[in-house]
């Protein structure tokens, strides 16, 4: 094997590029580029990470969306919303991720730096909570366009 055909497994090729690949684990770092346009950012107790990505999978079918037509992510080492937002990125989608989301109000869309962004409290509260849900949903039928 020669210096200029070096062969690497998924995982090292991983290891070397952590601040420009889609992390693949808790901690990683936020991406540098969107390849989709949706993002849902996701945290708060993760007491039952399997039942909140259940949830969130079907407010995403709800929407007409797949789980493989958004990236979802942690906030990893984002201190604030704005951390967040990255070139190509059409929607935001915040779900207990930050203690003080920097003056956004849950439930209430805003459009910063061309994205569109709705924070709301974590994923597991709004599941336990027949009034969050229907604050969700509304916001949500108005973002996506749905009737």
């Amino acid at each position: 094997m020669s210096i200029n055909n070096i062969t690497l497994n998924p995982e090292m090729l991983t290891s070397l590029y952590t601040r420009y690949l889609v992390q693949e684990q808790a901690n990683a770092p936020i991406t540098t580029s969107i390849s989709k346009p949706v993002t849902v950012v996701y945290g708060g107790q993760k007491s039952d990470k399997a039942a909140d990505m259940e949830f969130l999978g079907g407010i995403l079918k709800a929407c007409h969306l797949s789980t493989t037509q958004v990236d979802i992510t942690e906030p990893s080492e984002a201190n604030q919303i704005s951390d967040l937002l990255l070139p190509g990125m059409e929607k935001l989608l915040v779900f207990g991720a930050f203690s003080d989301p920097s003056g956004f109000i849950d439930f209430e869309p805003r459009l910063t730096n061309n994205t569109l962004v709705l924070t709301a409290p974590a994923l597991e509260l709004i599941s336990q909570s027949k009034e969050l849900k229907m604050k969700l949903w509304n916001c949500l039928k108005t973002i996506f366009n749905i009737r």
